[in-house]
């Protein structure tokens, strides 16, 4: 009997230990997976993520769903209001639900912690499928940082569940 009591706990600890070890390849904490679900132009050079995944953020009293990808230099995020029905496909507007909660769908580029936000109605993102737990879209705009040097998102595609 005093065996199996000490076997029993090891064996229960190596489980949980085993099934603690899947992290997040997010860089925002979300459930992504590598090389999966975003890619774009940027510039007019193709660009792929190493790592993927979903987030929520907050925006005052506001939720927006945050699909983002990142790489050794760049990150490209993009943000879309919890208000919009799920199920409510087409076209929208591409300006910055972060700095104004009243907007549908925006983003962000970074490029060595430089950030480039969207120019308000510069883009659009074309939703395909949105539910509860999937979203397919393609989006495209343009973005601006600080200094005004700008950058061009084009051929966006998105495609994670969430």
């Amino acid at each position: 009997m005093k065996r199996i009591s000490l076997v029993l706990p090891v064996l229960i600890g190596g489980i949980f230990s085993l099934s603690s070890c899947n992290q997040s390849s997010s860089p925002n904490n979300g459930g992504g997976a590598v090389n999966s679900g975003l890619t774009a132009t940027v510039n007019g050079t193709a660009w792929t993520p190493t790592s993927t995944g979903p987030g929520d953020e907050y925006v005052g009293s506001d939720t927006v769903i945050d699909f983002s990808g990142a790489n050794d230099s760049t990150y490209l995020d993009i943000r879309i209001q919890k208000y919009l029905p799920f199920g409510d496909t087409g076209t929208y507007s591409f300006t910055d639900p972060y700095g104004n909660p009243s907007d549908t769908a925006g983003g962000t580029y970074s490029l060595h912690s430089v950030f480039y936000e969207p120019i308000p109605n510069s883009g659009t993102i074309h939703l395909t499928v949105w539910t509860a737990s999937h979203i397919t879209a393609t989006f495209q705009f343009k973005a601006k940082d600080p200094k005004g040097d700008s950058v061009v998102i084009t051929n966006g595609a998105l495609d994670m569940d969430y």
